[in-house]
């Protein structure tokens, strides 16, 4: 238990600051930027967010069959052997990519833009590897140092672009390029026996490479039909409304986006730490987390209200992102249980088939949708549908899960979509300061039907 704390504390702290900097950028920088550049920021990082995954399912497989080893037992050759691979893979489809875009017609802001997202790919995607590794052997600490290294390098590089009054949109790409070099660097200095051996093909090392593909490439396709699910309308939104659109809507999926990435972070320290607990207890465990996670998740959602008169008052300008926030926010609902309790469990479990074809089979009802609505061409109406989308999804998932921990039907299987469906009819009906207090009332008799399952969790952690 005391390990758990010390690394999921390491874990929160690097997340901590990484949100910290990236709610710094997303407060000033929307303010000293045109609308339109801050929309092309956006979406290098939108792209960005995809081509991390041109590991295949290497680094996904890795973090799964080297959870709870100590990093000394791993096999070094063979993870440097995976790392060399990956890099050179990146690099032949980042120099390929460089290549074909000479051949489309792009404006040069739009073409240096997606430059930088090659070049950002060659270096995040192999690293993204190595700081699994550090993870999934317990080396929290020199992840979260990875982690200080490139914000704290953005942020000194962005305050001296504020200083010397030469920032724009190349520049900002350039910092942010020059803080993953600095970063890579050090997790280099930290693993150097795990990567700069000089190794040769073999039968073992290919089938390493194998054999982790084959286990990640389930959790790739499922975690990036999870992003499509809202990338898809952010997609059509650029395609269609242009640019500037994409920006109003990209300014509120960042800020959601932040609170997701802080909560998923405890999820990361969750798989390595509940390898080892005994099946019997997971299974008691199921019914009152689920409980505790659907309450504190709709406590999150009150960060609606101060970000709302945040944007109303602070960036004028986005203000008409207001209108999406109330349909994008319940996302951060369904986003963080799915990371923090569903594929932790589906992952003990060995049910990564079905984690997959679920996500597939909701990006393609995302797909349809959004395109049927297309028709109607009203933008709002393609977020609107998202929350009924992802609800539906985590409806699914929480009943196969309920059968494979032998927990029967219950109430609080539709208690997601109703907290979510309750704040979009309160935001959308009441326009005034008295949403929040309808809102918080509402909550409140939430966590009279869920006390009695929650303090039978912390019964049964207790001895833990």
């Amino acid at each position: 238990m005391k390990r758990f704390i010390r690394n999921l504390s390491y874990s929160l702290s690097g997340n901590i600051l990484s949100m910290l900097t990236s709610t710094g950028i997303l407060l000033f920088l929307p303010k000293i930027m045109g609308i339109e550049d801050y929309g092309y920021w956006q979406l290098y990082m939108f792209y960005l967010v995809y081509t991390g995954y041109l590991s295949f399912g290497t680094n996904e497989g890795a973090f799964i069959r080297y959870s709870g080893k100590d990093y000394s037992e791993l096999p070094k050759e063979l993870i440097s052997f995976q790392y060399q691979f990956l890099l050179f893979i990146n690099i032949a489809i980042g120099f390929i990519g460089f290549i074909a875009l000479f051949f489309f017609q792009l404006n040069f802001t739009r073409l240096v833009t997606f430059w930088a997202v090659i070049i950002s790919t060659i270096l995040i995607t192999p690293r993204y590897f190595l700081c699994n590794i550090l993870q999934a052997t317990h080396h929290f600490k020199e992840n979260t140092l990875s982690v200080v290294v490139e914000k704290m390098s953005f942020l000194v590089l962005f305050g001296l672009l504020i200083i010397l009054g030469k920032l724009s949109l190349l520049s900002l790409l350039v910092i942010d390029i020059l803080s993953k070099v600095f970063s890579t660097a050090y997790i280099f200095n930290k693993l150097s026996d795990s990567i700069f051996l000089i190794v040769k093909f073999s039968k073992a090392s290919y089938l390493e490479f194998k054999l982790n593909l084959i286990l990640g490439i389930k959790i790739v396709i499922s975690n990036l039909s999870g992003l499509l699910i809202i990338g898809i309308p952010r997609f059509f939104i650029e395609f269609y409304w242009g640019v500037v659109a994409f920006s109003k809507v990209s300014l509120v999926v960042s800020f959601a986006n932040l609170v997701i990435t802080l909560i998923n972070s405890v999820g990361f320290v969750s798989l390595p730490s509940l390898v080892k607990v005994d099946e019997n207890l997971l299974k008691k465990l199921y019914q009152p987390t689920t409980e505790l996670l659907s309450l504190l998740l709709g406590v999150v959602l009150i960060l609606y209200y101060p970000l709302a008169w945040f944007i109303n008052y602070w960036l004028p300008n986005y203000q008409g992102a207001i209108s999406y926030m109330v349909f994008i926010f319940p996302i951060i609902l369904f986003e963080s249980k799915m990371a923090l309790l569903y594929n932790t469990y589906l992952k003990i479990f060995r049910r990564e088939d079905f984690l997959m074809w679920i996500n597939l089979f909701t990006v393609f009802l995302t797909l349809i949708s959004c395109s049927l609505l297309l028709l109607l061409n009203n933008s709002m109406l393609l977020f609107f549908i998202l929350p009924f989308i992802y609800s539906c999804r985590s409806f699914c998932v929480e009943y196969y899960i309920r059968k494979l921990v032998g927990s029967g039907f219950a109430f609080t299987i539709v208690l997601d979509f109703l907290i979510s469906l309750i704040f979009m009819g309160i935001n959308l009906c009441i326009r005034n300061e008295m949403a929040i207090v309808v809102y918080i009332t509402f909550l409140v008799v939430v966590l009279g039907i869920v006390f009695k399952e929650v303090s039978k969790l912390f019964r049964l952690i207790k001895p833990v």
